[in-house]
């Protein structure tokens, strides 16, 4: 094998490591999971935009003194964004995974959520047993908005998650 044709070898295999790099930052990908133990909140979404990457989250968690609270964050931005975030939560004394279906409980939006940054929106759960949702409506640099829900989560009356 000559000099040349090792080096052409070389450098196909340095651009198609190039081009699988460059991929998987645009492709997206969207995870949820509800965790109910340690310092981990109860529920947490993440998503990955294509375009101007952004990673936003969403948590929902309780305090310990019957506050249900609602976290988004701008966990990652790749190139200048403006974000748009509006935080919500829902409740319901049955069981519901369509926010349509259960109360609107409180909202918080800002007009742009920069990167490493959180907005929160927090309501007393009145002693009540309920499900409660999360959700997040984001709109990043006027492209349309963009949601994400946690799962619904069995809060009892004092405040505390309820394994389901």
């Amino acid at each position: 094998m000559t000099k040349a044709n090792k080096l052409f070898k070389i450098n196909v295999i340095v651009l198609v490591l190039m081009a699988v790099v460059v991929a998987s930052i645009f492709m997206g990908f969207t995870s949820a999971k509800a965790e109910t133990e340690g310092d981990e909140p109860l529920a947490k979404v993440e998503t990955q935009e294509r375009g101007i990457y952004v990673n936003m989250s969403l948590s929902l968690d309780v305090d310990g003194n019957g506050h249900v609270i609602a976290t988004a964050k701008n966990e990652f931005t790749l190139g200048y964004s403006t974000i748009i975030v509006m935080v919500e939560l829902y409740s319901s004394y049955t069981y519901q995974e369509d926010v349509n279906n259960m109360e609107f409980e409180g909202r918080n939006r800002t007009e742009d959520l920069d990167i490493h940054k959180t907005i929160q929106v927090a309501k007393h759960n009145n002693w009540e047993k309920k499900y409660w949702v999360a959700q997040v409506e984001y709109n990043q640099d006027g492209r349309g908005w963009k949601t994400l829900c946690t799962p619904p989560v069995l809060i009892d009356e004092n405040g505390d998650p309820v394994d389901m």
